[in-house]
């Protein structure tokens, strides 16, 4: 298997549509370079609208579930000091 470039993790990846035609395709650049033809009608009319930015998987790093894993427990744990905190105070209608 080939790994991809180390500049290709941080390309952003950006949708287009095209005035004329209505056309959209996404295409992966740097946010210096901008399409200018429409791939379908070859017309000169084409809005840029960002999408999702790729930062890649790195070695050594946890994922988006891993960190939200973690922001879990750290609530359980708040929720859980609140809880006998509330418990132990004096109820008072």
């Amino acid at each position: 298997m080939v790994e991809p470039k180390e500049w290709l993790y941080k390309m952003p990846i950006y949708n287009y549509v095209c005035e004329a035609c209505e056309y959209s395709f996404k295409a992966m650049h740097s946010i210096k370079d901008k399409l200018v033809e429409c791939p379908g009608c070859k017309a000169l009319d084409l809005n840029r609208v960002p999408a999702n930015f790729s930062l890649g998987k790195r070695e050594g790093t946890s994922g988006t579930g891993d960190l939200v894993k973690e922001k879990i427990e750290e609530f359980k744990s708040d929720l859980k000091q609140e809880k006998e905190k509330l418990a132990s105070e004096d109820y008072k209608p």
